[in-house]
């Protein structure tokens, strides 16, 4: 069952992979439109994760992978996408989405859409304010083979999907409740280790529930 769940999360990912190699073979297609911005200092410009993605003739678009949770909760592909940043907030940005993605990721043209840059993944990663906001409630172990320091869905939501028989012991709006578990990689199906900061430690592991499918 473990190589059964790895090869879904890789073959996801792949098919992710393949859509990137088709979006940057059109030839970035995408144009800006004209957006207002204030005229202080843009500090995505001096991020050193975002160094060299953005567009060279308009400087505030670059490519984020756009999806919609992680595929614990999700059949939906994820997909490449330009966008124009428009304001940061702690190491996170927002920014206008330029060009459609499938109808199943439920963006459209327009909308505001929030991303930052994690570790151990090639371009910036796009999440929910709700996931934002819970973050710094959450320690986040880097995945144990890609590196990859964040999750594609509310630590609460996986944990739901992947140990459906604990539901009972999960509240309805206290996170909580969830002290660590842990889960394969979304990118690479190694291992993520997961810790709810008031009630676990990292190095407690004798807290992490398993996840072995």
């Amino acid at each position: 069952m473990e190589h059964q769940l790895k090869a879904l999360h890789i073959s996801r990912f792949y098919v992710f992979l393949i859509g990137i190699a088709f979006f940057n073979c059109a030839g970035n297609q995408a144009t800006t439109t004209d957006i207002p911005f204030p005229q202080s200092k843009k500090v995505w410009h001096a991020d050193p994760g975002l160094k060299d993605r953005f567009h060279p003739e308009y400087p505030d678009d670059l490519q984020v992978i756009i999806h919609k949770g992680s595929s614990y909760t999700s059949q939906s592909v994820p997909e490449l996408v330009w966008v124009t940043v428009i304001s940061e907030k702690n190491a996170s940005y927002s920014g206008i989405l330029l060009n459609q993605p499938s109808p199943d990721l439920g963006y459209s043209v327009g909308d505001t859409i929030y991303f930052k840059m994690p570790s151990g993944i090639e371009y910036p990663l796009t999440f929910t304010r709700e996931y934002l906001q819970d973050r710094s409630n959450w320690h986040i172990e880097p995945c144990s083979q890609c590196g990859f320091d964040e999750l594609f869905d509310l630590p609460v939501k996986i944990y739901e999907a992947r140990f459906p028989n604990l539901r009972d012991i999960i509240t309805e709006d206290e996170s909580a409740d969830i002290s660590a578990f842990s889960l394969h990689c979304e990118l690479c199906g190694g291992i993520q280790k997961i810790y709810h900061l008031e009630t676990a430690l990292p190095e407690d592991s004798s807290m992490v529930k398993q996840d072995h499918k």
